[in-house]
């Protein structure tokens, strides 16, 4: 019984047959793992946010709008410094040509 996202529930023979199929079906179990702890995170993140905004005075219905707003933020932010240090290190490689 080949389980495309599943590797534990194909049997020996269906391994041998398809050797690739089942190094897929590992890697898209390692995938489906980490999407789970990705998501977990982010609603743990969520909550934390939720409760320290709402100790702010801040709404719960507005909370999760606030908190997308608040990482879109940080995601810009991050990479605006990600783009300097690119900038940075071109210029360095300009100067050390000439």
């Amino acid at each position: 019984m080949k389980d495309p996202r599943n590797p534990s529930k194909w049997l020996n023979t269906e391994i041998e047959q398809d050797a690739p199929g089942y190094i897929a079906a590992q890697e898209a179990l390692r995938e489906d793992r980490e999407e789970s702890v990705r998501a977990q995170q982010e609603a743990d993140d969520l909550a934390r946010f939720t409760e320290a905004y709402t100790e702010a005075g801040g709404k719960r219905s507005e909370a999760a709008a606030a908190f997308r707003e608040h990482r879109g933020q940080q995601a810009a932010a991050a990479g605006a410094v990600g783009e300097a240090s690119v900038l940075a290190d071109a210029r360095r490689r300009i100067r050390q040509a000439l």
